[in-house]
């Protein structure tokens, strides 16, 4: 099963640098314009409801990539992921508990603060090439199979 879920994802990374490539030779957009183009036709970017956690993962790390965050050490990465995580208990001592928009359009409060921690998340897993859909229904099984407060007292 799993050789079957690798040749996939193989497949799909192939044909991604296939039609980024395609279109390189094909037009002279910047290569930052033919990796979207490429993303959009295999619908790696498309806002819907239900969209992957891989897919996600990419357009995090993309889009930190794009906007001048390049790959940084593991653990500044986990410094930022802990600021932010920091910044939404602040909003919840305040009483920030719904989204608010700034004058100039920025989401606040608590539920946009847990967005970047988990923007944040997506991108180191993006960086650090984790399957995170995989990794997280692999925790939960094993949760799932624990028992009650994991059989502690408190």
């Amino acid at each position: 099963m799993w050789v079957i879920a690798a040749c996939i994802a193989c497949l799909a990374i192939a044909l991604f640098g296939l039609l980024t490539l395609g279109m390189a030779i094909g037009n002279r957009q910047s290569t930052e314009e033919n990796v979207r183009s490429a993303a959009r036709l295999l619908g790696l970017t498309e806002r819907k409801s239900g969209m992957t956690i891989a897919a996600m993962v990419w357009e995090s790390h993309d889009r930190a990539q794009r906007k001048g965050f390049t790959d940084s050490p593991i653990p500044e990465r986990l410094a930022l992921i802990h600021s932010e995580v920091s910044e939404t208990l602040e909003d919840y001592r305040e009483g920030k508990m719904v989204t608010t928009l700034r004058e100039d359009g920025k989401p606040e409060g608590f539920p946009s603060e847990i967005a970047d921690v988990v923007i944040r998340c997506f991108d180191l897993c993006g960086q650090c090439g984790i399957d995170l859909e995989k990794e997280l229904r692999m925790k939960s099984d094993f949760n799932e199979s624990r028992e009650f407060r994991h059989g502690k007292r408190c």
